[in-house]
């Protein structure tokens, strides 16, 4: 049965519910006596709160319990609020433990996975107390963290540049010419500016036994820069590689089938990205984010990075 609890302000009794209909009082410690044990200041505003479980994980000769705790609150309250929720739950369960840690979770989130605020305890007192925003990612209140909070003011910035500087529609195209042998000679073409640095790789496709995902072994990799508006280069197309490192991963029984079936098609990938070592005239036109790039081909779903990616599939069977 959970608890329900209530942190109290004005008056150092703690109100704790255990489904009767006359709830027990129960002294807290003077706050001369905590002090004496607590770095931390006197608890700020009431907040209610429930123990969803005390658990006992001690381990030989180290006695150590977990509480997790769901505050009852309508938006994310202060630190110091919930660092004294942390507190209260620790002087009434755990002030002889020898490690006690208090989980604390708001409304809506799963209190058997990442809590919000984490305090630890030790019968000295508190040894450390922090909030976790990324475990409100998926929450309905995430947008009141500061760290979304950030994100958003990033995006702001990176919107104004945009109006200002403006963005260009870029293009790629790419062809190949006909196979010597498993050597294709590819020519990409663009108006992205000269040394641009671009991750061009040739893949093919391919399914295994016991899986409906899709995987691609890798024909071929580099980052070549835009010279003359373009990239060109000859592929040594050789599936025997890729192949032979997943029969070793198969026997090697680390979770990989067989292969069951490849495609007869290659995929030639470009990929434009402001991360990594792009030169600085190129910075100077495209952004540091990327942030003047447009085009049929651009993505700015990634938070303030524009990348821009073609690909081009052609048929190009398996040499036995």
């Amino acid at each position: 049965m959970a608890w329900k609890h209530a942190l109290l302000l004005a008056t150092p009794i703690l109100i704790i519910g255990c489904g009767s209909d006359a709830p027990e009082a129960i002294g807290v410690p003077e706050p001369a006596v905590q002090a004496d044990r607590l770095s931390d200041p006197a608890p700020s505003p009431s907040l209610v709160f429930t123990i969803k479980s005390i658990e006992d994980i001690s381990y030989p000769g180290t006695i150590r319990m977990v509480a997790r705790v769901v505050v009852d609150v309508n938006s994310i309250p202060a630190v110091e609020q919930l660092r004294s929720v942390s507190t209260a739950v620790w002087v009434e369960n755990g002030k002889r433990i020898d490690e006690f840690t208090v989980f604390i979770y708001l409304p809506e989130m799963n209190h058997n996975s990442v809590a919000y605020a984490i305090g630890e305890f030790s019968p000295e007192g508190v040894r450390s107390f922090k909030i976790n925003e990324a475990s409100l990612f998926d929450h309905p209140w995430y947008g009141e963290t500061e760290t979304a909070k950030r994100q958003a003011e990033t995006r702001a910035a990176f919107e104004q540049v945009v109006a200002v500087a403006g963005k260009h529609d870029y293009s790629i195209s790419i062809a190949a010419e006909p196979p010597v042998g498993n050597n294709m000679a590819v020519r990409i073409t663009t108006d992205f500016p000269d040394q641009t640095v671009m991750n061009v790789s040739i893949g093919r496709q391919h399914w295994l036994q016991g899986s409906t995902d899709t995987y691609s072994g890798e024909l071929y990799q580099s980052y070549s820069a835009v010279k003359d508006g373009e990239i060109t280069f000859v592929a040594s197309l050789d599936d025997s590689k890729w192949i032979n490192e997943h029969k070793e991963l198969v026997s090697a029984d680390v979770g990989f089938g067989p292969i069951t079936r490849i495609s007869d098609e290659i995929e030639i990938s470009v990929l434009y990205t402001p991360m990594g070592n792009q030169p600085e005239s190129v910075v100077s036109v495209l952004g540091k984010r990327g942030e003047h790039v447009s085009g049929d081909g651009a993505d700015d779903s990634l938070r303030g990075l524009v990348t821009y990616r073609l690909e081009k599939a052609l048929v190009f069977p398996v040499v036995n």
